[in-house]
């Protein structure tokens, strides 16, 4: 039998506990840059972005993903889900569902028709410790639509 995840949104005061999960992600990410993106998130309209983290029955961080909604052109309201992660040791399929049940019922809450999920390259190679999104995934039904290229800005210009 697996173990029980409860799944909720993170407290302000819990961001430092999830940066190690984000950390594992996104190797130079610094605490400070986490910090202010996750705040910044819920800041945002409410219950219409957030950081959302799986718990296990100790209360520790499992898991987590970072959720805004957007309006598409071709589907109007959707979810768009970055950051995923789990990364608990004994039950990480565990951590993964409730991760997605709750991504399932976050989209159904807020009245959206898609759900878009960005994952890191990290988890784009199979072989990375977060490769089992991508199946847990397309065993929900998700299929790849499309590329998404990033390239970075030489030289931004600062925020005011």
């Amino acid at each position: 039998m697996g173990r029980i995840f409860a799944v909720r949104a993170l407290r302000e005061s819990e961001l430092p506990q999830a940066f190690p999960l984000v950390h594992a992600l996104i190797p130079r990410l610094r605490l400070e840059a986490w910090l202010r993106y996750a705040q910044t998130l819920g800041e945002l309209d409410g219950a219409r972005a957030g950081v959302m983290s799986a718990f296990d029955e100790q209360g520790y961080i499992c898991g987590l993903f970072c959720y805004r909604m957007e309006t598409g052109l071709e589907h109007g309201p959707k979810l768009l889900i970055e950051h995923a992660c789990a990364l608990d040791i004994v039950d990480r399929q565990g951590a993964i569902d409730a991760l997605l049940g709750a991504i399932d019922d976050l989209a159904r809450a807020l009245f959206c028709a898609q759900i878009d999920v960005h994952l890191d390259q990290a988890q784009v190679v199979l072989s990375a410790p977060h490769g089992p999104f991508i199946a847990a995934l397309r065993a929900r039904g998700a299929i790849i639509n499309g590329i998404r290229l990033s390239k970075p800005v030489e030289n931004p210009i600062p925020e005011p």
